[in-house]
């Protein structure tokens, strides 16, 4: 699993459908195919070249802290609510994913910095999402770890970004680093898991 960051000030065609659909199908594999990471193949994300085959991602998704929903109330405020959306899934060409509803691409959860209370993210916790997103390619959902991340919102309220510790016994790849299990990275905008 893969995962970028991004905060409130991202453009809001990012928090639409994906990357795929902000670049387009071909401008995806372009980027994809010229990262300078892994094979050249269309619609695929890049592959980090320090993690083996067998622990590349199975799917990439973006975290994006976005305002509270209208009429929510003043008990939300700006940074509590987060977004994980799935921006890459194997097995789905561009055209295919950016059809996929918002509800089997997106999780929200609220962390309040300086709350102890954590989200985990994993199969266990979200399978709808996951059976959805590895349909066609249903051999990798056993990559995605029933526990796979727990994601923690920073010990002050001037803090920005997330901590996220890997709970999985597969590594992790954080800002194109290793993350292995146990350990735990403060990430911001701009980085990616």
């Amino acid at each position: 699993m893969s995962l970028a960051v991004h905060c409130a000030h991202a453009p809001p065609s990012v928090h639409g459908g994906g990357l795929a659909t902000l670049l387009g199908p071909d401008a995806f594999a372009a980027a994809s195919a010229s990262s300078g990471y892994g094979r050249e193949a269309p619609g695929r994300p890049p592959e980090f070249p320090s993690v083996p085959e067998e622990r590349q991602p199975a799917s990439m998704a973006a975290f994006t802290e976005r305002s509270p929903p209208p009429g929510s109330g003043p008990q939300l405020q700006e940074a509590d609510v987060w977004r994980l959306e799935c921006v890459f899934a194997a097995g789905l060409a561009p055209e295919a994913f950016a059809k996929l509803p918002p509800s089997a691409r997106q999780l929200s959860f609220q962390l309040r910095p300086g709350d102890s209370a954590a989200k985990v993210v994993g199969r266990e916790h979200q399978p709808e999402i996951f059976a959805a997103l590895l349909a066609h390619e249903p051999g990798l959902l056993s990559r995605v770890s029933r526990n796979h991340f727990r994601i923690e919102a920073p010990p002050e309220a001037k803090s920005s970004g997330v901590r996220v510790t890997n709970l999985s016994a597969n590594v992790a790849v954080v800002a194109q680093r290793p993350l292995r299990q146990g350990e735990s990275a403060h990430v911001l905008d701009g980085d990616t898991l």
